[in-house]
């Protein structure tokens, strides 16, 4: 009878940790979102002096469109365990306890600009 007694007091010991883990993260939450409160307003901006980009320069062309290569190794060792999803040992089944992944990733992007949403103040330089 002990053993049930222990595993009772145990249950109730994670029940309390995740109610106050629970309690702790509202806390903190509650305080970051108080703290925004407190950053000033932003001052008047002086004009900046720097030059306005050319549309047709090199480094914009190369900006407006973008092409990008990726790649990644993955080496996953899995270990079962009684208590495992049917999916887990499924996987070991299928494909061994140790696998390797060889991922390769491209793209292309185009930057695309929409004045309605720019700012229309100046930028500044400090």
């Amino acid at each position: 009878m002990p053993e049930a007694t222990a595993v009772t007091v145990g249950a109730s010991f994670r029940r309390v940790l995740r109610a106050s883990g629970a309690a702790l993260l509202a806390v903190l939450v509650s305080l970051c979102t108080v703290a925004c409160g407190t950053v000033p307003a932003q001052g008047e901006r002086h004009p900046s002096f720097a030059r306005q980009p050319a549309a047709d320069s090199p480094l914009a062309r190369i900006v407006n469109d973008s092409i990008n290569f990726g790649g990644r190794v993955e080496h996953t060792r899995v270990q079962l365990f009684d208590q495992s999803p049917p999916a887990y040992f499924q996987f070991v089944k299928d494909f061994g306890f140790v696998t390797n992944s060889y991922i390769a990733t491209a793209g292309w992007s185009r930057l695309l600009i929409v004045p309605a949403l720019m700012s229309k103040r100046p930028l500044t330089s400090s």
